[in-house]
């Protein structure tokens, strides 16, 4: 190719791409616009026409500065201001002042988005709404008025407006969106409206230099994180009373604008010494949260409840006066009070809520009343300064955590209505010495006593059946431990660390010692291990250096990794023929290992160069036997040499010089044998021999006939009869009895048995006579044995009438769906037998009329009526009111007319909200009328609604509240559009590894340094890359988000 025709081709290319980009441009900006409106631009300005209506949505370049928006175009009167494009592309970025004329009745959602140039806007009272997200971005506005005619401030409308000072809300305002004033860094005061209800979300969050908040009783719900990471908010000025105060709904505590320590004036007047006043009934949650300058509270007697953080983080209260008439005191309601010195809780509450005291490093002494039932998690956690306390008898739950920290607490007594020790409850009681655990509890939680450095002993309850992973972990004092024969679980780590610990014995009932069970038990110098243990986990006694003796019993068959590893005081080990499977390096290598031929320790030892002594022990498959068997015993040995055997209890087994085993009766004997030629030492080997008795199966029967044999029935096991079925002249056989001369069966032939007891069965019979007459006018089907009037005989083999005059019969065996005769032709009511399910009776069927069978919903099925031919509908299903024609009729009739077609009088309209949440409920209409769709609006993260739909994918064909006339059901979809995808590059800050950062990380953060059981990802925490996570990367986080120029550790 020669370079002319290389640049032709490249310059074609180019005019393509340039072409394609034309097209896509305009794509774009008509996808943001109905299919019914078209684009055009007069006079500079760019609109579009809708129901004969303007909608202004930018200007070009040759517009700039101050301007005053044209009241029409094309004609057309202004009435609403649009967006651009997409997700409110600016269309007015060289605008720096902007008057909207009277025309215009709405501000769209996204109209202003990063008109970074506006400094003012003058908003005239034709303008009753103002859409989501319509001035974000808009930097360098710096103040603005809103007029009376608008009611709403919506979602992130001034979100990011950093150079906004001041804002003039109308009195009409009833609500402020969430995030309306997100980010207004420069915002220094603000006075909310007196008919304003209600805050939202984040309305107020990040504005850096706001310093005080009016605000009146009319207010009363504040979302979350409304006043969150306003850092200099030190003054709320509420121009009502505490009454009014306390009915406000704070959804959390970063929702009351006292969460940054702020001061309350009430009236004017600061509010230092509480006094709830007697119209008052309940102090809502977070009423008083993060209100530093609070120093006394007194509550009034009508208060029956106090709620979740209704005084959280309080650090000046000093005293607090808490009625009888309270009953319940919420989550965190005094968490982090730490100048409380005491408390005395009333005598009504029956419930201490998590969290409820947590870090109220100040309290030495609590009363809790004998009505408190349950103490919740982690209720007094952190109270450094607690020495004793009392629980009463009434209580039933103690929360997992509960008294974590108190590190002065010396005693304290559990009361025996306790039955569980929860997880952590007295983690990190330093001081505690002793405790004394009722014999009502049943299990000791995780890390119960975890660090409870100053316990000396303690004595477990029988009924305890679990210990908890790192339950007694560095109880570095303990030397003492009674573990009763009820335990069957002891956790990993449960003792780890427990270096006083000398002797501890492993009850009966324990089948698996935990991984790390005693790991750094250094004091332990010997271990009995129960024959019930079958495994031995992970370093169950690594570092147990001062071990000398242990004893490994038949039970166990595998011992897990490093499990006796730098166990240095064990010289030698005998390790069973039952273990099969040992871990890695299990054992130190200065050790001797004990073990048979071939068996798994030997190969261990062989594999890692260890030093091992062969032993003898008795071959057996199986330890348990059943009186009568009888077994060949075998010594596994490696070479031949004299075995002379015995055995403990020879009335339950004896055993033969050759080493043959009889057993004899229920009971244990240990069969020893004893070798010729070793030493003293080795000559022996045992084994524990379990006999189990046997129970006998007897038939028995009256007459000449054969009978099954006697069967016999193991301890334990599950016995099937034989499956013979005897035969007698005359008699047929029914079925077996326990009782003799008994007609009642109570077995049959290969049924099974599982009592441990001895059986006699009685063969059960029924006199077959033959029959002397049989006739009528039915053929007889079978062999006739008992006969009544002209009927058929009835056995189980045929199924046929036992009386059937006419010519009708019954087959008692149908198939589905098919139509049958009636039982009995007369016109008489029949009912069928139980045993005839999924067929309904015949009701009044004359002649040869028949029964039809039930058929799914919205088949043809016949009519109720049964006459003549007619035929019988199910009652299982709805029914016709009036059945004409043949009588067939739809199953779905609700009226039936003429030929039976239903007639649909209304009919609905469902709403799925595809992804995303609060769909409006479902509507209905009446046929021949009209409904206005519903004007609630769904809501998806990260998404922009933009109509319904009527199927999925598809574009949106309608809006909230327009008019839908068709008579037929409409089920409408959700159509979305996705909004800008967050900046990219950074991972650290977001915490909750979303793939976005915003404020939920924040509140994510907080949390998790709260000691809150949230997920975060730890790798992402380290928001200034300081090699720390603490609160200065919650600061960091919440200066980034609100656009200061910090920079986030790049992951």
């Amino acid at each position: 190719m020669t370079l002319m025709e290389r640049t032709k081709k490249e310059g074609r290319i180019d005019s393509m791409k340039k072409m394609i980009a034309a097209l896509l441009s305009v794509v774009l900006v008509l996808s943001v616009f109905p299919a019914s409106v078209f684009a055009a631009t007069d006079s500079g300005y760019s609109y579009y026409i809708s129901n004969e209506e303007a909608t202004i949505i930018g200007c070009d370049d040759s517009i700039t500065g101050d301007v005053v928006l044209p009241d029409t175009l094309g004609g057309y009167p202004v009435t609403k201001i649009g967006p651009y494009g997409p997700y409110g592309s600016s269309g007015f970025a060289g605008l720096t002042s902007i008057e909207i004329p009277d025309s215009v009745t709405s501000i769209g959602d996204y109209a202003f988005r990063y008109s970074s140039s506006l400094t003012s806007v003058k908003i005239p009272d034709s303008v009753t709404s103002i859409g989501r997200c319509a001035f974000q971005g808009c930097t360098s506005l710096t103040s603005i008025e809103i007029p009376d005619s608008v009611t709403s401030i919506g979602n992130n409308t001034f979100d990011g407006c950093t150079s906004l000072t001041s804002i003039n809300i109308s009195d009409n305002v009833t609500s402020i969106g969430d995030y309306a004033f997100w980010r207004c860094t420069s915002l220094t005061s603000i006075n909310i409206p007196d008919n304003v209800t209600s805050i939202g979300d984040h309305a107020f969050s990040s504005c850096t230099s706001l310093t005080s908040i009016e605000m009146s009783d009319s207010v009363t719900n504040i979302g979350d994180y409304a006043f969150g990471a306003c850092e200099k908010l030190e003054k709320v000025y509420y121009e009502s009373d505490i009454t009014a105060w306390c009915n406000i709904n704070f959804v959390n505590s970063s929702a009351n604008p006292l969460y940054n320590n702020g001061m309350l004036y009430v009236n004017g007047e600061a509010v230092h010494d509480l006094v709830i006043p007697d119209v008052v009934k309940n102090i809502g949650d977070y009423t008083f949260a993060n209100y530093s300058g609070l120093t006394s509270v007194k509550i009034s007697g009508n208060v029956t409840s106090i709620g979740d953080g209704a005084f959280q983080n309080c650090t000046s209260l000093t005293s607090i006066e808490i009625p009888d008439s309270v009953t319940s005191i919420g989550d965190r309601a005094f968490q982090e009070c730490t100048g409380l010195t005491n408390i005395a809780i009333p005598n009504g509450v029956t419930n201490i809520g998590d969290y409820a005291f947590q870090k109220c490093t100040g309290l030495t002494s609590i009363e809790i009343p004998d009505s408190v039932t349950s103490i919740g998690d982690r209720a007094f956690w952190g109270c450094i300064g607690l020495t004793n306390i009392a629980i009463p008898n009434g209580v039933t739950n103690i929360g997992d955590h509960a008294f974590w920290g108190c590190t002065s607490l010396i005693n304290i007594k559990i009361p025996k209505s306790v039955t569980n020790i929860g997880d952590g409850i007295f983690r990190e009681c330093t001081s505690l010495t002793s405790i004394e655990i009722p014999d009502s509890v049943t299990s000791i939680g995780d890390r119960a006593f975890q660090e409870c450095t100053g316990l000396t002993n303690i004595i477990i309850p029988d009924g305890v059946k679990s210990i908890g992973i790192y339950a007694f972990v560095d109880c570095t004092s303990l030397t003492n431990i009674v573990i009763p024969e009820s335990v069957t679980k002891i956790g990993d780590y449960a003792f780890q660390g427990c270096t006083g610990l000398t002797d501890i014995e492993i009850p009966n009932g324990v089948t698996h010692i935990g991984n790390n069970a005693f790991w750094q038990c250094t004091g332990l110098s010997s271990m009995k291990i129960p024959a019930s243990v079958t495994s031995i986990g992970d370093r169950a006694f690594q570092d147990c250096s001062g071990l000398t003796k242990i004893e490994i019993p038949d039970s166990v068959t595998s011992i897990g990794d490093y499990a006796f590893r730098n166990c240095t005081g064990l010289t030698s080990i005998k390790i069973p023929n039952s273990v099969t499977s040992i871990g890695n390096d299990a054992f130190p290598s200065e050790i001797t290992i004990l073990c048979t031929n071939n068996s798994a320790a030997h190969t261990y030892a062989l594999q890692h160069h260890i030093t091992y002594e062969l032993f003898p022990y008795i071959y057996l498959s199986t330890n348990t036997f059943h009186v009568g068997d009888e077994y060949q015993l075998t010594v596994a040995i490696d070479s031949a040499v004299d075995v002379c055997w015995y055995s403990s209890n020879p009335d339950v087994a004896s055993i033969s010089s050759s080493g043959n085993m009889t057993a004899l009766s229920e009971g244990e004997t240990l069969i020893t044998a004893v070798i010729s030629g070793y030493t003293e030492e080795d000559y022996v080997a045992t084994c524990l021999v379990t006999i189990k008795p046997v129970y006998h199966v007897y038939y028995i029967s009256a007459g000449e006939v054969q009978l099954p044999a006697t069967q016999r029935k193991l301890s334990e096991k599950v016995l099937t009869f034989s499956s013979y079925t005897p035969v007698r002249t005359g008699y047929r056989f029914e079925g077996w009895s326990t009782e003799p001369n008994d007609t009642t069966v109570e077995y049959q032939p290969g049924d099974t048995y599982t009592e441990d007891a001895d059986l006699t069965l009685y063969a059960v019979w029924k006199w077959t006579p033959k029959c002397s007459a049989c006739d009528g006018t039915g053929q007889k089907r079978v062999s006739c044995q008992e006969c009544d009037g002209d009927g058929y005989t009835t056995v189980k083999t045929s199924r046929t009438c036992t009386i059937c005059s006419g010519k009708g019969t019954v087959k008692q065996t149908y198939t589905v769906k098919e139509e049958h005769t009636c039982p009995i032709c007369h016109g008489e009511l029949v009912t069928w037998s139980d045993s005839l399910q999924g067929w309904v009776p015949c009701r009044g069927c004359n002649g040869l009329g028949t029964v039809t069978v039930e058929v799914e919903k919205e088949k043809n099925v016949t009519c109720i009526t049964c006459n003549g031919a007619g035929k019988l509908y199910s009652t299982s299903t709805k029914t016709c009111s009036t059945c004409l024609g043949v009588g067939y009729k739809k199953v779905r009739c609700t009226q039936c007319g003429g030929d039976g077609i239903c007639t649909q009088d209304s009919f609905g309209v469902s709403y799925d909200p595809n992804g995303g949440t609060g769909a409006p409920a479902s509507q209905t209409k009446e046929k021949a009328s009209s409904l206005t769709l519903s004007k609630d609006i769904p809501v998806k993260d990260g998404y922009t609604f933009c109509g319904w739909s009527t199927s999925v994918g598809g574009s949106a064909k309608y809006q909230p509240g327009d008019i839908y006339s068709a008579d037929q059901d409409l089920i409408l979809v959700a159509v979305w559009q996705k909004e800008p995808e967050p900046i990219p590059g950074y991972s650290c800050g977001d915490i909750d590894n979303n793939g976005t950062i915003n404020l939920k990380d924040v509140t994510q953060l907080q949390k998790y340094l709260a000691g809150w059981d949230v997920e975060v990802a730890t790798k992402y925490c380290d928001v200034n890359a300081d090699g720390k996570i603490n609160l200065k990367d919650v600061t960091h986080l919440q200066k980034y988000l609100a656009g200061w120029e910090v920079k986030l550790g790049q992951s």
